[in-house]
């Protein structure tokens, strides 16, 4: 069952960062999944560990572009990017002691940070970027 599903609100009108997005929710999608059928940790750790990289891919993607064109607002987006960098590597060296109820404010955590950023901060980049004339 997914929890979040991808609709073209989603859309940075960027192909890559679209396309790293999807894998972003599939990821939300599948520790969802792993969370509601667990018998064990290892298959919620797996999918936090192979998160946590493919967020440091993606954030390095982004922040690729906006170096490139010089993005007037790149600190701010970087210090976002690792405040969730940060948080994710909180909750591997926590997620062994996590308890049901704990697991469900990580799938809130994780959809609403990602909704959130997508819609905010990476829209307003999106934008900057297709100016610039990326697409």
């Amino acid at each position: 069952m997914a929890i979040l599903e991808w609709s073209e609100s989603l859309s940075v009108n960027i192909h890559i960062m679209d396309e790293q997005h999807h894998q972003l929710l599939r990821m939300v999608n599948t520790l969802y999944d792993a969370m509601q059928n667990q018998t064990n940790t290892d298959p919620v750790h797996s999918i936090l560990e192979q998160m946590h990289q493919y967020a440091i891919t993606h954030f390095g993607t982004e922040e690729a572009f906006m170096e490139q064109h010089t993005y007037p607002e790149i600190l701010p987006h970087k210090e976002e990017h690792q405040k969730f960098i940060d948080k994710i590597s909180q909750i591997r060296l926590h997620e062994q002691t996590e308890t049901a109820a704990n697991s469900i404010d990580l799938i809130n955590f994780l959809s609403n940070w990602l909704v959130d950023h997508i819609h905010g901060t990476d829209k307003k980049l999106g934008a900057y970027l297709a100016s610039c004339g990326v697409h």
